[in-house]
Order: C-alpha cells, then structure tokens, then sequence
C-alpha cells in the first residue's frame, strides 16, 4: 500500500537511536529493568523517533540498532540503499530525511565462520584479561584490540565513509541527509558541511543532554569538564539509568525536541 504521507524519515544508529532502555523508571531494580530494557514496544513509545514522527505527521523506517557499531550501520545502510524496498519508499514520498548518528569508535562488526553470521565486537580493554574470553569471537576481539584498533585510523577510516555517502546521497535529489554525533564529540579533521552542530567542539546528544541540565540548575557549564565523560556527570544527575547509561524517557524527550527544532526548516515545505 502506498503511504499518502509526503515525507519519508530514516533513522541510524545505536542504541540511543533505537530508545534501548526508554522504559526504565528511577528505582527500578536490575532484574526488573532487563527486563524492559530492549523492548521495542517501550523504545518507539518512550524514544524519541516516535516524538518526531508523530509532531511532523511523517513515515519512519528505523536502522538504528542496540549495541551497533559505526561499521554495522555502514553495512545495514548498503543493504537497505541498495534495496527494491527503499526503491518503492523514495518512488512513493516526495521528501526523504535521513538522519544518522555516529557511536562510539571503540565498536566493531565482522563475520564469524562459528556462528555464520555477522558479530558485534566491543573493543574495550575492561575485563581484558579473563580467563572466560575464550571463544573465537573472543579470541579475535582481544586480537583486534592488541594488533589492529587505532583510534586515529577508526577516526579516518569514519570520515572517508560519511564523505562517501555524501555523494551517493547526491544521487538522489528528494534526499537530505544530516550526521550527528551520539555519545562523545569525536575531533573530526575534516570539514562535513551537513553535520548537526558540526562548528561546535561538543555536540553530542549526550553531551546537550548534561548540558541542558545544568543550564535548568544554574551549574557552571564548565563543571561538565571536570568528568572525564559526560556520562559520569549523567550518573551523578540522574539522566541516565544506572543500569546500561541510557536516558530515562526526560532525556529522549529532549533529544526528540532537538531534532525537531532543527528538522523543522529543512522538511516544513515537504509535509
């Protein structure tokens, strides 16, 4: 069935993007929140997708996914463009937004003959050296940390990918796609002219999730520089759920209020 909405919106990223965790309630014990936590009926209800597509009126297709790496939206991100489906969707809207966040660099994804299938790696050095790390995912992880990672050529690496869907997007002329960045402002050295915020030093959305808050409390600004990360900051405020650091639904809300802010002039006319 051919949708009579005029604007079609797609979404990547991890799990910010996804709204992993949008169900949790302060006080909610582990046990409980694992429970919820993946939930795709709390993440489209408390997440902030379906606050921008219900204020707009506009379809959604999501990519975004729990725990995905840069590389595995890259890899979705082919599939999907280069698909019959997204073939009838951009024959089918007169006005396609695609709006893509960029997570950490410390993540992976490669193919395991073990499993046959695709593999998210999490190249963190925490709990390196146990002695239960001995899978063959396992085994390449540790592998890839002690050999391959750097994060300046990740960095690169990212780069010459975003650069190269800017191009292809200009394929398409009902196409207007914007980047963003989800935790951590990565000191990229080129110049992206459809980054969102790309003229500030810090941009994230966790970041102007913190920085929001400490605006509303009267706090020096400056005081977010004296934790390491922003989620430290996040934790000791109450803006991410001590259980995996994702927002409560107050803190989607207001991703979902920055989106549409900015989205508004660029998709008013397409509505």
């Amino acid at each position: 069935m051919i949708s009579k909405k005029k604007t079609l919106l797609i979404t990547l990223g991890c799990s910010w993007t996804y709204g992993e965790g949008a169900g949790c309630e302060p006080g909610m014990s582990h046990k409980e929140y694992e429970k919820i936590r993946y939930s795709s009926d709390y993440a489209w209800k408390f997440g902030w997708r379906r606050h921008v597509v219900e204020h707009f009126d506009i379809d959604h297709v999501n990519l975004g996914e729990s725990g995905s790496s840069n590389q595995k939206q890259f890899h979705y991100a082919k599939n999907y463009f280069l698909s019959s489906k997204f073939a009838k969707e951009y024959k089918s809207h007169q006005n396609v937004i695609v709006l893509w966040g960029l997570t950490t660099l410390r993540r992976n994804f490669m193919y395991f003959k073990e499993s046959e299938k695709y593999e998210n790696m999490f190249l963190e050095q925490k709990n390196f050296f146990q002695t239960t790390w001995n899978t063959p995912k396992d085994k390449m992880t540790r592998a890839v940390i002690l050999y391959c990672h750097d994060d300046k050529v990740s960095l690169r690496e990212l780069q010459s990918d975003i650069q190269h869907w800017n191009q292809h997007f200009k394929l398409y002329p009902k196409i207007k796609n914007y980047w963003y960045d989800i935790f951590g402002s990565k000191n990229y050295t080129t110049s992206i002219r459809n980054f969102i915020d790309g003229d500030k030093e810090k941009r994230d959305l966790l970041y102007r999730i913190c920085k929001n808050h400490a605006s509303e409390e009267n706090i020096d600004p400056q005081f977010l520089d004296k934790y390491s990360t922003c989620f430290g900051y996040a934790e000791d405020h109450g803006l991410v759920n001590p259980h995996s650091l994702h927002p409560y639904k107050t803190g989607y809300k207001f991703i979902g209020d920055y989106f549409i802010k900015f989205l508004t002039p660029h998709i008013e006319d397409g509505l």
